[in-house]
C-alpha cells in the first residue's frame, strides 16, 4: 500500500493536482477576496494533508532508497525539501502577521492581526467563560459557524446568521413598514444615498436631516414632515430650487414651509438635496453589495446569542486590520461582550513615530514613496533604536519584520505591516540545502546528469536549429505595438545613426547615483513606458531625445501602456484599448489628472487589499510620471555640480539652482544649443553642428565631473549588453525548451521502455545548456 501510495506515478498526480488547485486560488482571490482564497483552499485541512504528504513522500524515499549511503548530492537535494516543509508548516503554526497603525509622536506596542477573530466573554454572578475563534468568512462558502461555552452553570451559544463582505441598505415595499425618504445628498463631495425613516434624524457630513421629528437642541439642518397635501420641508437658511424638467429657478426662504418634490434639486450653501423616491410604508433590508470585501467599506455579520433558550441577535461590522469595539448585552442572567474583527497582539517592544515622509510626483502631485521615521525601544533590553522604514528596507527584530505598508489619509499617521515567521530561518537554511544538492549533482562524475550530457554529444546541433526556429515567431519584440500615422511618422524620425552612436553614450546620472550611459536610461524609460524596447521603429534613444525635443507631439503618441480594461473605461476611453496618449489622462478643460482619486486610494489600501486594477493604477501611475519627468527634462541629469563633495549631478532645469552662476550659465546655453542644432539637424539633415554642440556638453562633464565618469571601455561594454539584450531573447528558447523536456519527461514516466525518450532528453538537456 505504502509503495503504491507514494510511487512516482501518484506524487507526480499528487502534484499536478497541488498546482492547479493553489492556481485556482489566484482567480478565487481575484474574484471574492483574500479571505475566500483562504477559507477555500489555503487554510483548508486537504492544503495541510498535501504538505505532509509531500513530506512524507521525501522521508519515504530518502529511507526506501538509502541515498545516505550511495548518492550524498541526491540525499541533500531530497532533504532540502524536507527542511523546507518543516519551515513552511512552523510559519503556518505558530507564525502570525498583522497591521500596526502609530501617529507621529505616538508610541505602540500593539499590532493587529491579519485574522479575522470571534471573541466572545461571558460573566455570570464571577463565573467566567469565553471563546476566541479564527473565522475564515467567505461569500463562496456557506460559513458555518458555532460556538458554545459555559458561564457558570449558564450555556452561551453563538451562531452565525448572515454574513456579507459588503453590505448596504436597500428598501423594500411593506405594508407593515414606516415612511422613508431616500435622498441624494451633495455637501461638498460626490453624490451619495441616504435613506431617512419617519421620527428619524441623521447628521450626514455635518449636516443634520429629520423626517417627522425635531431637530436636536442647539443643531440645524433640513426638517421634513409629511402632511395631507404631500411632503413639506424647513431648512433654516435661504434654498434656490431647480425643476429638472425645465430648468426653471425659485428662491425660497428660509425658516418657511415649502413643498419637497421629487425630480426638484434643492441648492443651499450647506449642499444640495434631491428627492429620489417617497415610500410610503417600506423596510430596510442589507444585501451585499459586492461578493469581496472592501478595503474603505467595513464587512457585516449577524449573529444570534443564546443563554439557555433565551437569545439575542447582534450586529458586527469590522473592518480587516483593525479591532472592533465591543458589543455589550445583558441575556438571561449573563453580562456578554462579543467582537469580530482583527485581534490585538501584544509585542515584547514598543516602537515610536518620529515623523512619517511622504514625497509626491511633480505634475500629478501622486505619492511617490513614503517612509517611517521611528525609534524602536525595548526596555528589557535597555535599547532605543532609531530606523527608517520604508519600501524594501525593513526593521528586524527578535523574529519580527516591520514593512512600510500605508499610511493614513491626513499623511500623519503610518501603518505598519508586521510579520512574525519563525519558519522563515529554516526555510533559508533548505534553500541552501537546495542550491548545494544541485551543484553537488550537476558535477558528481558517475551522476546522471553527467551521464546524460556525454549523450548529447551528437544530434544536438540539428535540434538547436530546429528549436531556433521553432521560437522565431515568439519573439517579444514581434508582439503588436501602438500604430501612427505616416505624417506623425515623419515628423517624429530624421535622426541621424552615427550622431545617435555619440549620443547614447552621454553620462547621466540617475536617482540612485549611478552613472550610465543615456541608452541605458533611454531604454528603462521606454520599457517602463510603453512595455516594449522600441516604438514606431525607433530605437529608444531617438525615442528619448525625441519626448525631450518634441514633448508636444509625444503627447499625443499612444505610448502609455494599460495593463486593465477598468483603467482605459476610467479614462474614457474604449474597454479594449492597449495603449493611451499622455493627454487622455488629464481633463481637456483643466487639467486635472483623472486617476487622481484612485490611485491615492490603491496606495492607501494594505498590499493584500490590493486588487490587480488597484496594483495597475499605480503602475501606470508610474509611467505617467517617469514620462512626465522626462518631457519636463528632470531625468536627463547630465550637469555635475562644480566641487560638490557628493559628485551630485543635476537636470537641464535645475542648474540656475545647484550651480555657480557662471557655470549655470554656460550650461543653460549649452543645453539650449544642442536641442537647437538637433531640431536644425532634423529638418536640413546637416548635423555637424549637432555633433560639436554633442562635443561640448561632454567637455563641461568631464571638466566638472571626471571622478565619476565611467571609463570608455565599460560605457561601450554596457551599451553592447544592452543591444545583445541577451536574456529576453533565450527566454521564449528556454520557454520552448522546458515545454518539450517536461512533455518528455511525462512520457518517461508512464512508459515501461525508457530508452528512447532518455535519448530524446539527453540532446534536449544538451541544447539548452549549449
Amino acid at each position: 500500500m505504502l509503495k503504491v501510495l507514494f510511487s512516482m506515478k501518484v506524487a507526480v498526480v499528487m502534484l499536478v493536482l497541488f498546482g492547479v488547485l493553489v492556481g485556482a486560488a489566484t482567480f478565487i482571490e481575484n474574484d471574492y477576496g483574500t479571505q475566500s482564497a483562504k477559507a477555500l483552499i489555503y487554510q483548508a485541512k486537504w492544503f495541510e494533508l498535501f504538505l505532509f504528504y509531500f513530506i512524507a513522500i521525501v522521508v519515504y524515499n530518502i529511507i526506501i532508497f538509502r541515498s545516505y549511503h550511495k548518492k550524498m548530492a541526491i540525499f541533500i537535494f531530497h532533504l532540502s525539501f524536507l527542511v523546507i516543509g518543516i519551515g513552511a508548516l512552523m510559519t503556518r503554526y505558530v507564525g502570525f502577521e498583522g497591521m500596526m497603525p502609530i501617529r507621529e509622536g505616538a508610541t505602540s506596542s500593539t499590532m493587529f492581526s491579519d485574522t479575522t477573530v470571534l471573541q466572545v466573554y461571558g460573566d455570570n454572578q464571577g463565573k467566567e467563560g469565553s471563546i476566541s475563534q479564527v473565522l475564515w468568512l467567505s461569500s463562496f462558502l456557506p460559513n458555518k459557524v458555532s460556538q458554545s461555552f459555559h458561564a457558570g452553570d449558564k450555556s452561551v451559544k453563538v451562531k452565525l446568521l448572515e454574513y456579507f463582505p459588503e453590505v448596504e441598505h436597500i428598501l423594500v415595499e411593506d405594508p407593515n413598514g414606516k415612511p422613508y425618504l431616500e435622498l441624494m445628498v451633495s455637501n461638498s463631495k460626490e453624490a451619495q444615498t441616504y435613506h431617512l425613516g419617519l421620527g428619524e434624524t441623521k447628521e450626514i457630513d455635518g449636516v443634520w436631516f429629520a423626517f417627522g421629528a425635531p431637530l436636536l437642541q442647539d443643531t440645524q439642518g433640513w426638517r421634513f414632515e409629511q402632511t395631507s397635501k404631500g411632503l413639506i420641508f424647513e431648512a433654516p437658511w435661504d434654498v434656490e430650487s431647480m425643476k429638472m424638467d425645465d430648468q426653471s429657478k425659485d428662491t425660497l426662504p428660509k425658516d418657511q414651509t415649502h413643498l419637497f418634490d421629487s425630480r426638484i434639486l434643492y441648492q443651499s450653501q450647506f449642499g444640495s438635496i434631491v428627492l429620489k423616491k417617497f415610500y410610503k410604508n417600506a423596510t430596510q433590508k442589507r444585501v451585499a453589495k459586492s461578493l469581496k470585501p472592501s478595503a474603505i467599506s467595513p464587512q457585516w455579520a449577524l449573529f444570534e446569542v443564546e443563554v439557555d433558550g433565551k437569545s439575542q441577535e447582534v450586529e458586527l461590522p469590522f473592518v480587516q486590520g483593525v479591532s472592533s469595539p465591543w458589543k455589550k448585552l445583558h441575556l438571561n442572567g449573563v453580562d456578554i461582550a462579543i467582537s469580530l474583527g482583527s485581534k490585538a497582539i501584544e509585542l515584547p517592544f514598543a516602537i515610536k513615530l518620529d515623523k512619517f515622509k511622504l514625497e509626491r510626483y511633480p505634475g500629478s502631485n501622486t505619492p511617490s514613496s513614503y517612509a517611517s521615521d521611528v525609534v524602536l525601544v525595548d526596555l528589557e533590553e535597555n535599547l532605543t533604536m532609531p530606523y527608517e522604514i520604508y519600501m524594501n528596507h525593513v526593521l528586524d527584530y527578535k523574529g519580527y519584520r516591520f514593512f512600510q505598508a500605508s499610511y493614513d489619509a491626513d499623511e500623519r499617521g503610518t501603518i505598519l505591516s508586521v510579520n512574525y515567521d519563525p519558519g522563515a530561518r529554516m526555510t533559508y537554511i533548505g534553500y541552501f540545502l537546495l542550491t548545494l544538492g544541485m551543484v553537488w549533482a550537476l558535477f558528481t562524475r558517475n551522476g546522471r546528469f553527467q551521464t546524460l550530457w556525454r549523450e548529447t554529444k551528437k544530434l544536438q546541433g540539428s535540434l538547436i536549429l530546429g528549436l531556433m526556429v521553432a521560437i522565431g515567431s515568439t519573439n517579444p519584440a514581434c508582439s503588436a505595438s501602438p500604430l501612427i500615422t505616416p505624417e506623425v511618422q515623419e515628423s517624429i524620425s530624421g535622426y541621424n545613426s552615427s550622431h545617435m552612436e555619440q549620443f547614447e553614450k552621454l553620462v547621466v546620472q540617475d536617482f540612485q547615483g549611478r552613472m550610465k550611459p543615456v541608452d541605458t536610461m533611454a531604454r528603462e524609460v521606454v520599457s517602463k513606458v510603453s512595455g516594449k524596447k522600441k516604438l514606431f521603429g525607433l530605437s529608444a534613444t531617438e525615442i528619448f531625445l525625441g519626448m525631450m525635443l518634441q514633448p508636444e507631439i509625444y503627447q499625443e503618441l499612444p505610448i502609455i501602456k494599460i495593463g486593465h480594461p477598468q483603467i482605459a473605461l476610467d479614462l474614457g476611453l474604449q474597454r479594449d484599448v492597449k495603449y493611451a496618449k499622455f493627454v487622455d489622462f488629464f481633463t481637456p478643460d483643466e487639467g486635472k489628472y483623472k486617476l487622481f482619486d484612485p490611485v491615492a486610494q490603491a496606495n492607501q489600501k494594505k498590499p493584500l487589499e490590493k486588487s490587480q486594477y488597484d496594483k495597475e493604477l499605480i503602475l501606470i501611475d508610474e509611467r505617467i510620471n517617469v514620462l512626465y519627468r522626462t518631457f519636463m527634462g528632470s531625468l536627463f541629469r547630465i550637469f555635475p555640480i562644480p566641487n560638490d563633495p557628493n559628485n551630485t549631478w543635476v537636470a537641464p532645469l535645475d542648474v540656475m539652482k545647484q550651480l555657480p552662476a557662471e557655470d549655470a550659465k554656460i550650461a543653460e546655453l549649452t543645453t539650449a544649443n544642442y536641442f537647437n542644432q538637433v531640431g536644425q539637424a532634423i529638418i536640413s539633415s546637416e548635423w555637424s553642428k549637432a555633433d560639436e554642440a554633442l562635443d561640448f556638453l561632454k567637455k563641461f562633464q568631464h571638466l566638472h565631473g571626471s571622478a565619476v565618469i565611467p571609463p570608455k571601455s565599460i560605457l561601450a561594454w554596457e551599451i553592447r549588453y544592452n543591444k545583445w539584450d541577451i536574456f529576453s531573447s533565450l527566454v521564449p528558447f528556454y520557454l520552448l525548451l522546458g515545454i518539450l523536456i517536461l512533455v518528455v519527461a511525462f512520457i518517461d514516466l508512464f512508459r515501461t521502455k525508457r530508452v528512447k525518450s532518455n535519448t530524446i532528453f539527453s540532446i534536449l538537456l544538451g541544447a539548452g545548456l549549449t
